[in-house]
């Protein structure tokens, strides 16, 4: 399949390097008063949320530009619909990746300022009561990053079932779309010594579409994608058409996705829901999507 020449720029501007945030303050060797060190570290921890939220707003515009662009090749007829189901996954994927990878660079920072301030203020003793504890600056900084991530998350849903709708009433190709919010990032530990160490990567399923026409029987598509540690998962989809199976490859950023329904432009499964299943070693995630 040939895509759009502007399409393709815009997934690349999406696979751009996520940009980082204001870099933490270091430690000018002084100790600093409680009520110094507080003020100091809420602002550190406002100039690291507004970069945040900065950086949600610039992935969902570009994926917005994105889909628009997808939307529009569909359209003039020079990508199919079935083409474009495997595009918009590959959008998706990208979009989120780099929303966790803002989020949990900046959860970073927080984490290296609440180290820092520390320091200046108890070289010695255990954690000061404004970085941890119910209602804590530290906590409070975490939990609005969460906010603005779930938000942007939240904003490609919306595009998503729009791009649906749309396509729906423009092609009579029916469309099904699942998206799901990605895990929280490693939560700041204000200990010097660094941030602690991230876990392998849970096996998920954080996105699923279901494609058909409408007036044809029987040429439904189903794309899955989601994150896993490096390596292959093994995918497979049950539903009136049978069971089947794929490997998906992880890529670097540990995201992975697969297609179901062969390689033409129409699709081979038949329409009705399908339940998802994604292995890993010992590890296996479910879930579900419908071809209309």
């Amino acid at each position: 399949m040939k895509r759009p020449r502007s399409l393709l720029v815009l997934v690349a501007l999406l696979a751009a390097l996520v940009l980082g945030p204001p870099a933490a303050a270091q430690s000018e060797g002084s100790s600093l008063s409680p009520q110094a060190a507080a003020k100091a570290f809420k602002q550190r921890t406002n100039s690291h949320l507004k970069f945040h939220k900065q950086e949600m707003n610039r992935i969902t515009k570009d994926f917005c530009a994105a889909l628009k662009e997808l939307q529009s090749g569909v359209l003039s007829g020079e990508v199919s619909a079935f083409d474009a189901m495997p595009l918009y996954m590959l959008l998706v994927a990208t979009a989120q990746a780099q929303i966790i990878q803002t989020t949990d660079t900046v959860l970073g920072a927080i984490d290296a300022d609440g180290s820092d301030i520390q320091q200046q203020v108890f070289p010695t003793s255990p954690l000061v009561p404004f970085l941890v504890g119910a209602c804590s600056t530290l906590d409070s900084g975490t939990g609005r990053v969460l906010v603005q991530e779930e938000q942007a998350i939240n904003k490609l849903v919306k595009k998503l079932k729009g791009f649906g709708k749309k396509m729906e009433k423009k092609t009579g190709q029916g469309a099904t779309v699942k998206v799901v919010a990605p895990d929280a990032g490693m939560p700041p530990t204000p200990n010097p010594g660094g941030p602690a160490p991230t876990p392998p990567k849970p096996l998920k399923i954080d996105s699923l579409a279901g494609s058909s026409d409408r007036t044809v029987a029987d040429d439904g598509k189903i794309c899955v994608g989601g994150t896993a540690s490096v390596g292959t998962v093994s995918v497979t989809i049950h539903g009136p058409g049978g069971e089947e199976t794929l490997v998906a490859i992880v890529d670097g950023t540990c995201r992975w996705s697969v297609c179901f329904g062969g390689t033409g432009k129409a699709g081979d499964l038949a329409e009705g829901n399908y339940s998802v299943r994604a292995t890993q070693g010992g590890e296996t995630t479910r879930s579900s999507i419908g071809v209309p």
